[in-house]
């Protein structure tokens, strides 16, 4: 076979194995959720051990996200991807195995480093390996496959729970991200090289610190050192921030951000997005197997309604911001988190089934209506040499929102159940859920202002270029 031909069809075979990997990611966070209470049932775990399953994970994907980045732009990307590529591989399988909760929440952060490997460099790979004119397919492609991934999490792994039982969720998507593995090492060569540049290890340490202590404090705020943790969490968090104004090569470029309003807003906006509006399937998920005593593939069936909506209608909504003016079609994206919330908030021991299914689709059309858009927006605001920035900026925006939203989870739990299950104290789960939900409407009312301020600043500026 002639060299060229076989190189790019090896090309090809990785650009489909990255593209599983996007697919595997989200499916691992949004599966495992519907397997909390059979987990928390069999391994004897409280409600808020069952939050850290979750917050674990995500904390450390957003912790060494930024870090990782800049390594492997300095280094190798296809050596970091691979090392990802296995040790996610290896912790899934452990996970299926583990006997304990400890452990599990021990491996699944673990797990969630090796997660931040494959989101740091997979998108890079991609963009290395097609050719310009074919790169939006491309993206396309991998934007699709973490919507499926976010919408057959809950329907497969609801199926698989009630069947074969939580286990078999970690050991059966095992299979496939070991073939993925195998494909990678085989397809995608190696190219290591020393790191010329410095990275900004000070700020890593405090994101990284900054994280660890935000969740440990958060699940142990019914004791004065949980307090105390927390505290230090967000002082690290404010240390972080302040650092990256005074190093010469800083994770964040402080500068540039308060220089781009439209950069920073869309950035802010996605935060608070995230914050308050990602948790409500992790409740969700909870409430109707553990109160509602829903079976795992039923609380699966209502909850892929939402992450349906947003598989079908993002692509659909992205088009039509091309015609529309994108921050109205964000600000409407908030508003119908907010009308989901609003019906949430409703929710009691008998809720019937359409006020369920009434706040799942509005979340889903919340996100698709949201998410196109403002991630044009970021790529927008900048010029291209700035585009793996804004890329990197916009996932770690995404990343931390996630975290926040459980970390808030994990506090109001930790205050009204502490070591108790759910279904020892469903009242109490009832209240958590109010008063998780009231935040998060708080905070989406945030990402609301945010947004209709820069439709109102597009349009005095128009107005400004008009009369000019």
């Amino acid at each position: 076979m002639h060299p060229a031909v076989s190189n790019k069809a090896s090309d090809q075979l990785i650009i489909w194995v990255i593209i599983l990997t996007q697919f595997a990611t989200p499916f691992m966070f949004s599966g495992v959720a519907i397997t909390l209470p059979e987990m928390g049932l069999e391994l004897g775990a409280s409600a808020v051990a069952l939050g850290l399953v979750e917050s674990v994970y995500l904390g450390m994907s957003a912790a060494l996200l930024l870090p990782i980045g800049r390594i492997a732009d300095a280094t190798d990307r296809a050596t970091l991807f691979k090392t990802g590529l296995i040790g996610y591989s290896i912790c899934t399988l452990a996970i299926s195995a583990l006997p304990t909760i400890e452990l599990v929440i021990a491996f699944r952060a673990i797990q969630g480093g090796f997660g931040a490997l494959l989101m740091a460099t997979g998108m890079a790979i991609i963009s290395q390996k097609i050719p310009p004119d074919k790169l939006g397919k491309a993206i396309g492609l991998s934007v699709g496959a973490v919507y499926a991934g976010l919408s057959a999490g809950p329907l497969l792994s609801g199926w698989i729970t009630t069947h074969f039982g939580w286990r078999a969720v970690y050991s059966i998507t095992f299979l496939p991200l070991m073939l993925s593995t195998l494909l990678a090492v085989w397809a995608l060569p190696s190219q290591w090289q020393t790191m010329k540049t410095r990275l900004d290890w000070v700020g890593s340490l405090l994101i990284m610190l900054a994280m660890a202590l935000l969740i440990y404090g958060s699940a142990s705020l019914n004791s004065h050192l949980g307090i105390w943790t927390l505290m230090s969490g967000v002082g690290c968090m404010v240390l972080f921030f302040y650092s990256q104004s005074n190093v010469s090569t800083p994770l964040l470029n402080m500068q540039s951000m308060r220089e781009n309003h439209d950069f920073s807003h869309a950035l802010l906006t996605q935060l608070f997005m995230y914050v308050g509006a990602f948790g409500v399937t992790f409740i969700l998920g909870l409430y109707l197997q553990s109160v509602r005593n829903f079976t795992p593939n039923e609380a699966g069936q209502l909850l892929v309604l939402g992450p349906i909506l947003m598989a079908v209608l993002a692509p659909i909504f992205g088009r039509l911001s091309d015609r529309i003016n994108k921050r109205i079609m964000t600000t409407l994206g908030v508003t119908m988190a907010i009308i989901s919330l609003g019906l949430a908030l409703q929710l009691d021991h008998a809720s019937g089934l359409p006020i369920l299914i009434a706040v799942v689709i509005f979340q889903g059309l919340g996100f698709a209506l949201f998410s196109s858009p403002n991630i044009a927006i970021i790529m927008g605001s900048v010029d291209a040499s700035q585009y793996s920035l804004a890329t990197a900026l916009s996932a770690k925006m995404r990343s931390l929102g996630m975290v926040f939203s459980m970390v808030i989870i994990t506090l109001v739990t930790s205050i009204f159940l502490g070591k108790q299950t759910i279904e020892q104290a469903p009242d109490a789960y009832l209240n958590v859920m109010t008063i998780a939900f009231s935040t998060f409407a708080g905070l989406l009312t945030v990402a609301w202002l945010l947004s209709a301020s820069a439709i109102r600043r597009t349009a005095h500026d128009l107005n400004s270029t008009t009369e000019n």
